[in-house]
């Protein structure tokens, strides 16, 4: 007997709402899980969760502030993305915090060095411990 240990899902719709083939996809594929933006709006979200009571999201934490060799600081990352979490609870308890911090041309705010992966780890951190103190009952994962 073999343990399954992976779901299946998708990347949504980068997009503040989903079109009916979304919702199609996501009835008719017996998805799983589904990674959402959390500009989309909760309207979406509470779609998926009537077309898929079980469906599990994961919803990454999106900010401005980030660029080539730039980051928000930890508080102002904070700040932005904490009325996202506070507006999904109920539809999601799974939380991405930012995207690609290795990204080879640095868009994201670090790059691919040690130092950046350091630097990296230390605002991850702070924002983690930040996070996880407004919103205990939320779960958060690393990019």
């Amino acid at each position: 007997m073999s343990v399954r240990t992976c779901t299946i899902g998708v990347h949504g719709r980068n997009d503040e709402k989903f079109e009916e083939e979304d919702f199609q996809i996501i009835r008719e594929a017996g998805l799983e899980s589904i990674k959402m933006m959390s500009h989309t709006d909760r309207a979406t979200f509470s779609r998926i969760k009537q077309e898929n009571p079980a469906i599990q999201i994961i919803t990454r934490l999106h900010s401005g502030g980030f660029g080539t060799g730039g980051h928000p600081t930890p508080g102002s990352y904070v700040g932005e993305v904490a009325p996202h979490i506070q507006r999904l609870q109920g539809l999601c308890e799974w939380f991405h915090i930012h995207n690609e911090p290795n990204h080879a041309g640095r868009i994201e705010g670090w790059g691919s060095t040690d130092a950046d992966a350091h630097d990296f780890n230390q605002w991850y951190l702070a924002v983690l411990t930040a996070l996880r103190g407004l919103f205990p009952w939320a779960k958060f994962i690393f990019p």
